[in-house]
């Protein structure tokens, strides 16, 4: 007979709990029905016949700061895969300025200069 303790659902079917392993003592385990090994199918099995929390549910605050976290990691690949943005961030600060300098002489390559440094600005302040 197993041991096993501190059983509750887990995605895709799967029961996150504790087995008491006989040489390792207490151990976490995640069992999945479909498991390669017949311990973890065994131990599934075993979990089902007692007491299972249900998966817990996420709060309203953790999903809206795993969205804010993977827009900004979207925002920061997206930034990263910018030439403009890729080829200042190799540059010296005196190397921008002679950049800017010689490269923006009307009022549309202040524009794009300055959206290119916003973007810059927003991506960095995220990360303050």
């Amino acid at each position: 007979m197993m041991n096993i303790r501190n059983a509750r659902h887990a995605a895709g079917g799967m029961i996150d709990c504790e087995y008491e392993h006989p040489k390792f003592g207490w151990i976490p385990f995640t069992a999945n029905p479909a498991d390669v090994e017949p311990l973890g199918r065994e131990i599934h099995a075993e979990a089902l016949k007692g007491a299972i929390e249900p998966e817990r549910e996420k709060s309203q605050a953790q999903i809206d700061a795993e969205a804010a976290q993977a827009k900004a990691n979207a925002d920061a690949v997206a930034a990263k895969a910018d030439a403009k943005l890729t080829a200042l961030g190799a540059m010296s600060p005196a190397q921008v300025r002679a950049w800017v300098a010689a490269n923006v002489t009307n009022l549309a390559d202040a524009k794009d200069v300055l959206g290119t440094l916003a973007v810059a600005v927003s991506i960095l302040s995220r990360r303050l």
